[in-house]
């Protein structure tokens, strides 16, 4: 598990576009916000990380919007955990949403 404080924020927005690589979709970085949205006709998601700590996810049955310090990747299942104040959130990618070394 790979882990970076948000204050990281050049670490971790590196981190971020590496780790969603193997994902299909579209990654957007600016100095403020970083972004992964997926194709919607494999599996409407999103999530965006910004600078000041807030976050939002978007999957087919839920959302959040919220505040953390904390932002751990997993690559095996694949998952982001948000930690903040009260709050541990995770970021399951839809295994449809994987990209195998048999699909490139």
């Amino acid at each position: 598990m790979t882990q970076f404080q948000v204050k990281q924020w050049d670490e971790l927005s590196t981190y971020f576009t590496s780790f969603f690589s193997h994902v299909s979709g579209n990654v957007e970085q600016t100095g403020e916000c970083i972004r992964f949205s997926s194709p919607p006709h494999l599996v409407e998601t999103s999530l965006s990380v910004f600078r000041d700590g807030r976050f939002g996810a978007k999957m087919p049955l839920h959302g959040i919007d919220s505040k953390v310090e904390t932002v751990h990747f997993q690559t095996e299942p694949h998952r982001i955990t948000f930690i903040g104040e009260g709050l541990e959130y995770i970021y399951r990618i839809p295994t449809q949403l994987i990209v195998t070394e048999r699909d490139e």
